[in-house]
């Protein structure tokens, strides 16, 4: 936090104007043109701080209805129960705790992993917490998970995803054109 704090006469300046009401320039009793006539001095204390205050992320949003959405279609639940990576867990932290992750930098649009994680932090507790978890793992631990990922755990975990992308119907139609009678 910044602090400026300063005292002297001269600061009167800055909390009145200058110019009379005529829009004339103001002479005091000595005839100056620019000082205030008669006015006392007394000292003025301006202080201000600004600290930094990160912005929300456009994409955060998007990253909390989708979070919604896969915990209320129970798809979350899902992967933490049936899919199963070479390591059961990867230090502190579970397969969810990746791919949420990845689920994270996939609607953030940023270009790479890096992008994503620099712009993360003060944001990473209420971003896991979207997904039921609580630690962000750091981007060196993900890194690791990513090399150490097989195409059998690749191909497994597409094999959920589309199983259970073709079990949920969440919308009584895919779309088109209706009239007001419902028709098509």
């Amino acid at each position: 936090m910044m602090g400026i704090s300063f005292s002297s006469s001269v600061s009167v300046f800055v909390l009145f104007s200058l110019f009379s009401q005529s829009g004339r320039p103001a002479t005091g009793s000595c005839g100056k043109e620019g000082v205030l006539p008669n006015l006392p001095s007394f000292p003025a204390d301006i202080q201000f701080s600004s600290p930094s205050m990160p912005s929300v992320p456009s994409w955060f949003g998007e990253v909390t209805v989708m979070a919604r959405a896969l915990a209320r279609f129970g798809v979350l639940t899902a992967i933490q129960e049936q899919v199963r990576f070479a390591h059961a867990r990867f230090g502190q932290y579970d397969l969810i705790d990746f791919v949420a992750m990845l689920i994270g930098h996939l609607l953030s649009g940023e270009p790479t992993l890096l992008a994503f994680y620099e712009r993360l932090p003060p944001f990473a507790g209420p971003f896991m917490a979207t997904f039921g978890r609580n630690r962000l793992p750091h981007r060196s631990t993900l890194s690791r998970f990513l090399a150490a990922l097989d195409l059998a755990s690749v191909e497994a975990f597409r094999l959920f995803s589309q199983k259970n992308l073709l079990m949920r119907k969440p919308f009584p139609s895919l779309g088109g054109l209706f009239d007001r009678t419902s028709g098509q």
